[in-house]
C-alpha cells in the first residue's frame, strides 16, 4: 500500500489475493500489518501488540488511515494558503514599485537609505536582501518533505559534496572507550567550529595561576610553623614547672 492509495481499495485487494494464495487466517493481521505505508503502520505500532485478531485490528486501521488521509489534505491545504499569500505579497510588491508615485518619491530623496541592509536607492519594502531571506524562512517552514534552494544549499554548505572532500574528525565515543575517528561533512565542520569559538570566548575562563588565596601560602604556611612551635615550647615550660624533679626518660621525651 502506498501512501496515494485509497484503503477500503487496498483492503479489497488484499482479501483477494489472500485468498487466492491461501494465507492462513490466524496470520491475517501479520501479513495486512506489513504492507500498510509507513505512515500508517507507525501509528497502528502500538495497536499491533495488543490486538490479535484481524478484524479488530482492520477495523481501527481505518479510523487511523482516514485520520492520518485527513491531516494530509489539511497539511497541503495550509502549504497552498502559504504559496498563495507570498505570491500575492511578491506582486504587490513589484506592482508598488512600478507605481509612479513611488518612483517619484525615490527620485525626490536620492539619498534614500534601507533600514535592512542599509544600502542606498531603495527602501525597505523594495530590498532584495529582505526578499531573499523571506524566501529562505518560507523554504524552512514548509512540511519536511520540501528541499531547501539552491542558494541556500550553497550558504549553509549543505550541498552535496562527494566522500573524497569528507574530512574525518575526533568524537568522544559515549561508550567512554576514548575519542573515535568519524567523517565530517564540511558543512558540519565549519558549524562546529563556529559554535566552538563562540563557546571558548564567552562560556569558558581559564583560572588565575596566582589567586588571591594562593599568593601568600607561603608565608601562611611558615606562620603556622611558628605557632605550633610557640605552642610546644609552652607545653615544654609547663612541664618543668610542675615538676622540678624529672627522670632520665621524661627528660629525654621532652627534649
Amino acid at each position: 500500500m502506498h501512501n496515494r492509495d485509497k484503503y477500503h481499495e487496498f483492503v479489497t485487494k488484499f482479501l483477494h489475493l489472500a485468498g487466492e494464495v491461501k494465507i492462513v487466517k490466524e496470520d491475517y493481521k501479520t501479513d495486512f500489518n506489513d504492507k500498510l505505508f509507513f505512515d500508517l503502520q507507525r501509528m497502528m505500532a502500538v495497536v499491533n501488540t495488543i490486538i490479535n485478531t484481524y478484524a479488530e485490528f482492520q477495523k481501527i486501521c481505518a479510523q487511523a488511515a482516514h485520520t492520518l488521509q485527513t491531516i494530509n489534505v489539511t497539511q497541503k491545504s495550509k502549504s497552498l494558503q502559504r504559496n498563495e499569500f507570498n505570491i500575492f505579497k511578491q506582486n504587490t510588491l513589484t506592482l508598488a514599485t512600478k507605481s509612479p508615485i513611488i518612483k517619484k518619491a525615490l527620485s525626490a530623496c536620492p539619498d534614500i537609505q534601507c533600514y535592512y541592509c542599509k544600502e542606498k536607492d531603495h527602501i525597505v519594502r523594495n530590498c532584495p536582501v529582505k526578499q531573499k531571506s523571506q524566501q529562505m524562512i518560507t523554504e524552512l517552514t514548509e512540511n519536511d518533505t520540501s528541499k531547501p534552494s539552491a542558494d541556500l544549499k550553497k550558504e549553509l554548505h549543505i550541498d552535496s559534496k562527494p566522500l573524497s572532500e569528507w574530512s574525518e574528525i575526533l568524537e568522544c565515543s559515549p561508550a567512554g572507550d576514548g575519542p573515535r575517528p568519524v567523517l565530517c561533512h564540511p558543512g558540519m565542520k565549519v558549524m562546529t567550529e563556529s559554535m566552538l569559538k563562540i563557546v571558548s570566548q564567552s562560556i569558558l575562563k581559564h583560572p588565575d595561576p596566582k589567586s588571591e588565596h594562593q599568593a601568600d601560602v607561603k608565608q601562611r604556611e611558615i606562620k603556622l610553623d611558628k605557632e605550633i612551635r610557640q605552642e610546644h615550647q609552652a607545653q615544654l615550660c609547663r612541664l618543668k614547672g610542675t615538676s622540678s624533679v624529672m627522670t632520665p626518660k621524661t627528660r629525654q621525651r621532652l627534649t
